[in-house]
């Protein structure tokens, strides 16, 4: 049961950043998806680097280049840990 409700925040938390992002706030839905990364990891969902990319992407749409490269590295880190 909490798999199916994490499962169901996280899409529900995925259409909300891409909704911010499709407006233009692109820091707003990088910190939504950077939340619930760290919600998602906390659970060991496997979900979790995808949303750290999200978040690295909205960064980077936000010209915060710094941001967006350490998300994405976290994200690298992460499938790392899933899959090795």
């Amino acid at each position: 049961k909490n798999k199916a409700s994490l499962h169901k925040v996280a899409g529900i938390a995925g259409k909300l950043g891409e909704s911010l992002e499709a407006r233009g706030h692109h820091s707003r839905a990088a910190v939504v998806y950077a939340e619930s990364a760290e919600h998602l990891l906390a659970a060991k969902h496997p979900s979790a680097s995808t949303f750290l990319c999200n978040a690295g992407l909205a960064w980077k749409r936000d010209k915060e280049w710094e941001k967006g490269e350490a998300l994405y590295a976290a994200a690298l880190e992460t499938l790392h840990l899933h899959y090795d």
